[in-house]
This record gives structure tokens, C-alpha cells and sequence, in this order.
């Protein structure tokens, strides 16, 4: 991150985040991109939209689905798609040297990331290695717990027993029996796992105590050009966080998420 950019993050940044809230009436609406995961950390900004917080601080958000980080990424870098994204560690980490800058860190997700196995795979770590018997989807999360639990469990594995794939192709080789494991995160190994009762779930982030974190993360020349933008979204992120994180309002937000993963077309859970 460069020099100009952390005095941003740390003092532009924060020095408005308090203050945004409170001028949001003389605020004309500004636009604002905001790229999501099908994943439970984009809940509170669909929360805020449905909602109308954002319309109220001023701020005309549009929402944009990704599979997983590293298209998220590359959308950005190549075509400026988006402003502000949330994501994993991983790809914010690779994007921080392509012009994205992180600026938050939102929720750790190593109890909901995890090693599952086809539904006749009870054997763990397994005794022999074929080509592709793993599948992980490429510069995520999901590869880097795939990475540590084989470390973890003593596993000399090369790159040719991983096979690559998005959430929704790795759910497709499990089912199928082409790949006897594979690291999937909230919700789709949920919905894999109730399609799939008999499959088993083999490690975690929790299990390893390995953090599996999510960033915030925004467009450097996006930022640059209105750090107190950058607040004002943040602000309402997290009066949204807030929403979810009060008991009193569990009901309405199990709805929410309900309405968030229908409106990112993932499968859903009966429960």
C-alpha cells in the first residue's frame, strides 16, 4: 500500500466516518458500485438497500454479483466495474497490488469454510493420491484453507491432485464422484451438505484455529478522488451490521438472508 493511500485509509477516512452521518441531508446523491459474493458478509449491504439507508445518506448503490474474488478483482483492474467490493482475505490481498486498497476487515468465516467429501468418502486424510482428487477454487479462501488442512493432516500432495473450479462446478464433480473432496464455503456447502446427507465435512478454518477473514475493499483512484464518499458507504455498512448483530432483530434478518441469497441466485437451505 502506498504512502498516500494509508494516510487515506487511517486519518481521511476515519476523520469523516463519524461525520458523515450526520450531514447526509445536504449531500447530493452520488453513485456508488458495489461489488458482493453470494456470501453472508453481503448481507448488510443488501439490508441497507433494501432498507433505503443508502437513499438516505445520499448514496444511489448499485449491487454486482461475483462468484468468488479473483473475477471480482480482475473486473475492477480491467474495466473499473466497481467501486467499493467485499470479499475474501485472499483475493484482497492479491488485488492490493493491481490499485485495490483494503480498508476494512468485516468477518471471520474459518466455522463456514470447509473440506467436504462426495457422499461415499469417509476416509480422511485419504491413504492414496490421485490427479485432481481435491477441488478448491483458485486464489480464494476456500484454496487457502484447501492448502492448510492438507498441510495440517501431513498430506504430501503436488499441484496435480487440486483441481480448479468455481463453488457451483466443484458442488457439480462432487455429486458426480469426479473429485473426492473439496473446500466450500457459506452457502454452498450448506446446501451441498442438505442435497447430500451422507457427505462429511473433514476439516475447517475453526477446527485448525486458522482465521479465514473477509475484506472491504475500494478502486485506489475511486478512494482517492473522495475519501469522504468512502465514509459515508462505510457508515451505513455498518449501521447495517449493527441492524444484524442486535438479538431483538434475528427474525428479520434470517428473512433478510433468505431474500439476499434468492436475489444472488444460490441454492437455498430448508433451514
Amino acid at each position: 500500500m502506498n504512502g498516500s493511500m494509508t494516510t487515506f485509509s487511517f486519518r481521511a477516512l476515519f476523520a469523516t466516518l463519524a461525520a458523515s452521518t450526520f450531514c447526509v441531508s445536504t449531500v447530493q446523491s452520488q453513485s456508488v458500485s458495489i461489488s458482493l459474493q453470494p456470501a453472508y458478509h453481503g448481507i448488510p449491504i443488501y439490508a441497507a438497500q433494501e432498507f433505503g439507508w443508502f437513499e438516505e445518506a445520499g448514496l444511489n448503490v448499485t449491487i454486482s454479483f461475483y462468484s468468488s474474488g479473483a473475477p471480482q478483482i480482475a473486473a475492477a483492474v480491467e474495466n473499473s466495474t466497481w467501486d467499493m467490493g467485499i470479499l475474501g482475505s485472499v483475493p484482497a490481498v492479491l488485488g492490493g497490488e493491481q490499485g485495490i486498497v483494503t480498508v476494512g476487515v468485516n468477518n471471520d468465516e474459518s466455522a463456514v469454510t470447509e473440506i467436504v467429501g462426495a457422499r461415499r468418502v469417509t476416509e480422511w486424510p485419504p491413504s492414496e493420491l490421485s490427479e485432481g482428487i481435491f477441488g478448491a477454487t483458485a486464489s480464494s479462501t476456500g484454496e487457502l484453507l484447501l492448502l492448510e488442512c492438507l498441510l495440517a493432516a501431513g498430506i504430501n500432495f503436488t499441484a496435480d491432485n487440486i483441481q480448479y473450479g468455481s463453488q457451483a462446478e466443484l458442488v457439480t464433480l462432487l455429486e458426480d464422484e469426479e473429485i473426492s473432496y473439496a473446500s466450500l464455503w457459506s452457502p454452498n456447502t450448506y446446501a451441498y451438505r442438505e442435497a447430500n446427507r451422507n457427505s462429511e465435512v473433514f476439516c475447517n478454518g475453526a477446527d485448525l484455529d486458522f482465521p479465514i477473514l473477509g475484506g472491504i475493499v475500494v478502486r485506489d483512484e475511486w478512494a482517492q478522488a473522495d475519501p469522504s464518499l468512502v465514509a459515508r458507504v462505510l457508515a451505513v455498512y455498518l449501521k447495517a451490521v449493527g441492524f444484524m448483530q442486535n438479538k431483538e432483530n434475528l427474525d428479520a434478518v434470517i428473512e433478510l438472508s433468505r431474500d439476499f441469497y434468492e436475489f444472488s441466485g444460490v441454492p437455498q437451505v430448508s433451514n
